[in-house]
């Protein structure tokens, strides 16, 4: 991972490790841990500026989860930003300052504040603070822009 800015790893310094538990069932169709860990896709965005995890992602819907093949998807194939007709879930540190190119939704986005301070500002003109626990659903199509302050 190269980077220019502050951001060289996930997580970012000063930030703790995130976990993800992903669950399935046993063949007694019990429910199962079947993942623990950090992720399996880090990817250091914008010259340093950021760094994402991705923490799921599919390439269908509905979810073809037989023989945890959702799974193997999700562990062997690193999503880009949009999956057409499936689904990303990632983890994204912002470095202070640090403003997400503008950019159209092409799937529903969600944005969830864990810590920090973001601004979110719409093609409008519109904008809001978001602080931790903060959520925010943009639809496919609309212009959003994040800014860590």
């Amino acid at each position: 991972m190269s980077s220019k800015g502050p951001i060289t790893k996930f997580p970012a310094d000063g930030l703790r490790t995130s976990r993800r538990f992903i669950s399935s069932h046993n063949k007694d169709g019990k429910g199962v841990f079947v993942v623990d860990d950090e992720g399996d896709h880090h990817k250091v965005m914008v010259q340093g500026e950021a760094v994402a995890n991705i923490i799921y992602s599919t390439d269908r819907n509905p979810v073809d989860m037989n023989d945890d093949r959702d799974l193997l998807y999700a562990r062997d194939n690193e999503p880009p930003i949009h999956v057409a007709n499936g689904s990303v879930v990632r983890l994204i540190d912002f470095a202070p300052g640090m403003e997400s190119p503008i950019h159209r939704a092409m799937s529903i986005d969600y944005g969830i504040v864990v810590e920090g301070r973001f601004l979110l500002t719409l093609d409008s003109g519109e904008s809001k603070v978001m602080l931790p626990g903060d959520m925010s659903m943009c639809p496919m199509f609309l212009t959003p822009n994040y800014e860590g302050t």
